[in-house]
């Protein structure tokens, strides 16, 4: 029975000797980007709200991206200055918003993706409002167009 285990152990420990080594970016490196329109379905102060917006990218060799996105919403923070007249800040912040995912390729330059999210934010600057109220999960729904 030792020599079993010790014979297990022995091939369980040394198939990694057998493994190659695999990079990231290797070879012939592909490029291609897209663009996509947003809607993202949250919260903000716990009140039912909707981001339209869109990010892109550069994709470099299918696996990584470099790019960015906006958002807007029409939420909106409103402020009594006097009597019946109100007044409506804007605000720009910073998020962060790491999510998962899942993706459907309709076509070979359209592709659906569904997921959660989770948004970060800082940089609130409007009186009442928090960055934790901005800030929580998050749906989204995304077509993505380009070169993928």
């Amino acid at each position: 029975m030792k020599k079993i285990i010790f014979l297990f152990l022995f091939v369980l420990i040394s198939l990694p000797a057998f493994g190659q080594e695999e990079t990231l970016i290797s070879g012939k490196i592909e490029n291609g980007g897209y663009g996509a329109p947003v809607v993202k379905f949250s919260t903000v102060k716990n009140n039912f709200a909707v981001f339209v917006g869109g990010y892109g990218g550069w994709l470099i060799n299918h696996s990584f991206m470099i790019g960015g996105g906006v958002y807007y919403s029409d939420y909106g923070y409103e402020m009594f200055n006097s009597g019946d007249y109100m007044e409506k800040h804007t605000s720009t912040v910073f998020v962060f918003e790491p999510g998962i995912n899942a993706e459907l390729n309709v076509t070979s330059f359209f592709r659906i993706n569904a997921g959660i999210s989770y948004r970060i934010v800082t940089g609130i600057d409007l009186y009442g409002l928090r960055n934790g109220d901005l800030g929580g999960p998050s749906g989204n729904l995304v077509f993505k167009f380009g070169k993928f």
